[in-house]
């Protein structure tokens, strides 16, 4: 996972396989994110993998946003990642 801040937005690319193996370093990513935002950016156009550990991570990232009243987008949200969404019946 590739991140980025630029001024108040943080982009955050996510990798092909997402899976939880890579669940705890993300996690902890997600935790120490700025304080000063005001959007984040995922970028999940190659996400190829992702299994229900990682889809947790990924709906805390969302309630934390939230709570924070920080926008969330999902740009380009890959065919595998909106097939496990449906399938939980749940939406990033």
């Amino acid at each position: 996972m590739k991140t980025r801040k630029t001024g108040t937005t943080w982009s955050v690319k996510l990798e092909r396989d997402c899976s939880i193996v890579d669940v705890e370093a993300h996690t902890d990513k997600f935790r120490s994110m700025p304080g000063d935002l005001k959007k984040i950016i995922l970028h999940a156009a190659d996400v190829a993998e992702i299994d229900t550990a990682y889809l947790q991570v990924l709906l805390a990232l969302k309630a934390t946003a939230r709570d924070r009243g920080i926008d969330l987008q999902v740009r380009s949200a890959s065919p595998t990642l909106l097939r496990i969404c449906r399938l939980y019946n749940v939406a990033l």
